[in-house]
């Protein structure tokens, strides 16, 4: 697909995509991103959302005009990256952030969230995510940039916090929702001390996250 898609009024559920369908955005013949908007998103079957999203590098940039779920995973295409994923700030108030969920993140390219939340949820072991950077989050309604939500070792690396330092804005939420949730990060910036203070865990037992430079 190349331009706008979008999910409108109607049934909640116009596009609930099973787990295998797959959604490739990439660019044709444009120099302007793709944009996508969904009414009703959400990761049930009485909600919208795409089973595989996969974002081309050629699209020059992939515009969230609200949250999108991918009830799969999200995955790229090209050979150099980096892919782009926007907040498309036309129409949409300071105080809402879109978010891009996920329950898997499978990309060799780097990753760029313009003003954009990550959410990873129903993370378990085989979970590995890297090389993608947080950027121009410069309100409240931006806060937990990356949040991770599951069970079992997560494996993150490369992962760098663009903004400057706002006490309000947490870079890392975990959340344990299963027996527990160790989330190992390497290669990361800013480094533990720069990170402190933005790093929230909760879950019963509460999540434990390991950040390294």
């Amino acid at each position: 697909l190349s331009g706008t898609f979008q999910q409108g009024l109607g049934d909640p559920a116009a596009f609930s995509a099973s787990g295998n369908h797959r959604v490739i955005i990439k660019q044709q013949g444009t120099s302007t991103g793709n944009s996508l908007y969904f009414t009703n998103p959400g990761t049930s079957s009485a909600d919208s959302h795409f089973g595989i999203l996969q974002l081309s590098d050629d699209s020059f940039s992939t515009e969230l005009k609200t949250s999108v779920f991918a009830v799969t995973q999200v995955a790229t295409l090209g050979t150099t990256g980096p892919v782009f994923i926007v907040r498309d700030s036309i129409g949409i108030p300071a105080s809402i952030a879109p978010m891009l969920g996920a329950a898997n993140i499978s990309s060799t390219l780097p990753l760029v969230f313009d003003r954009v939340k990550l959410k990873l949820y129903n993370a378990g072991g085989s979970t590995a995510f890297s090389n993608a950077t947080f950027q121009y989050f410069t309100n409240s309604a931006f806060e937990h940039q990356l949040t991770v939500e599951g069970a079992g070792t997560i494996t993150m690396s490369g992962l760098t916090f663009a903004t400057a330092s706002v006490s309000t804005y947490n870079y890392l939420y975990a959340n344990n929702i299963g027996g527990g949730m160790t989330v190992n990060l390497t290669g990361m910036s800013p480094n533990l001390a720069g990170a402190a203070g933005k790093i929230a865990v909760t879950g019963s037992p509460t999540a434990v996250v390991n950040w390294s430079p």
